[in-house]
């Protein structure tokens, strides 16, 4: 059974209101509605959405989309600039859903929480998960919470390593600036979360965080020289 095939049947058991498509690529793509409910079943709003599933599904995770246009661009909105929901971490949605998962599985946990949380915000309610931190540091947060350090900066550090695709020099020092060696300190954790989120994960997390940050530091830039907000160039 091909990728659409059992995309489909997926689709047909698990979450209604779905259609999927061949996309250009290779992929598929889904629209239609995603329902949020009250606790008695009452349909309290519809989202209208797309889905990206590329066609190593479910390697790379599902990108989802506002299809109506209906939240603003805004890093409070969980949103990216593209339209992009920000669902949340990459490898927090690995460590809740595996990498076994099924599509049914992503629709109805953590996008289905996330819509849930958007109906909160435009209820005026917040958000009701208490979400990380936004933009590169959310990002930064989780993984010092998973490498064990104290610092933004330890914790980039590791994840640079950890996605590079080479093996790393076990009698060099740590990058978490502890003055032991690798393979007496964050050698185990380095390895296991390289098998666990694989390198992709990790390389797309540094590449965020990296863009972000860059944006920052030339917005800074500018403000220095022009007068310019931070907030303005931003924007």
């Amino acid at each position: 059974m091909g990728l659409l095939e059992s995309v489909q049947a997926d689709l047909v058991k698990n979450c209604e209101g779905l259609l999927a498509t061949t996309s250009i690529n290779g992929g598929v793509t889904i629209t239609g509605g995603h329902p949020v409910c009250d606790i008695e079943g009452n349909e309290i709003t519809r989202y209208a959405i797309r889905i990206d599933l590329s066609e190593d599904f479910p390697k790379h995770l599902p990108l989802v989309y506002d299809a109506a246009d209906r939240f603003p661009r805004f890093a409070e909105w969980h949103m990216f600039p593209s339209g992009r929901c920000c669902i949340g971490v990459p490898a927090a949605l690995i460590d809740r859903l595996s990498w076994n998962y099924k599509l049914s599985d992503f629709i109805n946990g953590p996008m289905h929480d996330y819509f849930v949380g958007q109906a909160c915000f435009e209820a005026g309610l917040g958000w009701p998960y208490g979400a990380m931190e936004h933009n590169e540091v959310g990002l930064l947060d989780y993984w010092q919470e998973k490498f064990e350090v104290t610092s933004h900066g330890q914790a980039l550090r590791l994840l640079r390593l950890a996605s590079k695709n080479k093996p790393f020099r076990r009698q060099a020092s740590c990058p978490c600036g502890s003055k032991l060696r690798i393979r007496h300190c964050h050698c185990g954790r380095i390895k296991a979360t390289r098998d666990k989120y694989g390198l992709e994960i990790l390389k797309i997390d540094v590449k965020i965080i990296d863009r972000i940050q860059g944006r920052t530091r030339e917005g800074l830039h500018l403000q220095k020289r022009s007068g310019d907000t931070l907030s303005a160039y931003l924007s």
